[in-house]
């Protein structure tokens, strides 16, 4: 099912035995696009941020009830390794928490290893998906608006879309533009850069919250917005 990222924050996070806190945030791999954690804000029982919770331990989000579940204890986060506040982990911090919690690391699920002792020294680039919400947004050749949004998959979890609105329209427009064409991260500038024009990313189709749920935007599309015959 694909649903809007926004709708997750703020949720409930819901421990085997007590909520810990709020969704704050995904942190997501920027080749890959898969989520590799979940951030949560838990606000005053535990005096220390941030909490990562890996993908390995998610549960199915209960929409109605704005409660998500984690498959870990509150005992668990509250003896957690610490963390850098607004700062991706190093891998060593990864390995860290995978071994408190007893995960098997995504490097190794996806056979880039094997469980070993030794630690790879080269992170992934991990992006903070609230962060890049009120980027720019650029094509290759020129300013296609700004990122509000990204579309995820709850199945596997992977961002498949991001939502592109265009404020030189009035009322503005948002497109749903497909990750395949997700191409840089610039931090500096506050800038997400793409691998298509402005006008294609202009003729992606556009954002209907109220159809988001289903697969049909990746039905009817491909990654430059052309329909599939």
């Amino acid at each position: 099912m694909l649903r809007s990222m926004k709708e997750l924050f703020g949720y409930s996070v819901a421990a085997t035995d007590g909520t810990i806190g709020k969704v704050e945030d995904f942190l997501f791999d920027e080749h890959t696009h898969d989520i590799r954690y979940l951030v949560v804000n838990t606000g005053g029982w535990l005096d220390r941020h941030p909490v990562l919770v890996a993908k390995v331990a998610f549960g199915r989000p209960h929409w109605p009830a704005r409660d998500f579940p984690v498959k870990i204890s509150r005992e668990q986060v509250r003896l957690s390794p610490d963390l850098v506040p607004d700062a991706p982990p190093t891998r060593q911090q990864e390995a860290d928490l995978h071994s408190h919690y007893e995960w098997l690391p995504y490097w190794l699920i996806h056979g880039h290893g094997t469980p070993t002792a030794h630690v790879p020294e080269i992170p992934a680039r991990l992006c903070r998906a609230r962060e890049l919400m009120g980027f720019r947004v650029y094509g290759s050749d020129d300013a296609a608006g700004h990122l509000v949004d990204f579309i995820l998959d709850e199945d596997d979890w992977a961002v498949r879309h991001l939502i592109a609105e265009n404020e030189g329209w009035w009322p503005p427009r948002a497109q749903m533009v497909d990750m395949e064409s997700f191409f840089k991260v610039d931090a500096v500038v506050e800038q997400v850069v793409l691998g298509l024009t402005a006008k294609q990313i202009g003729e992606c189709p556009p954002y209907d919250p109220s159809a988001i749920g289903g697969r049909e935007h990746e039905v009817l599309y491909d990654y430059q917005g052309r329909p599939y015959l």
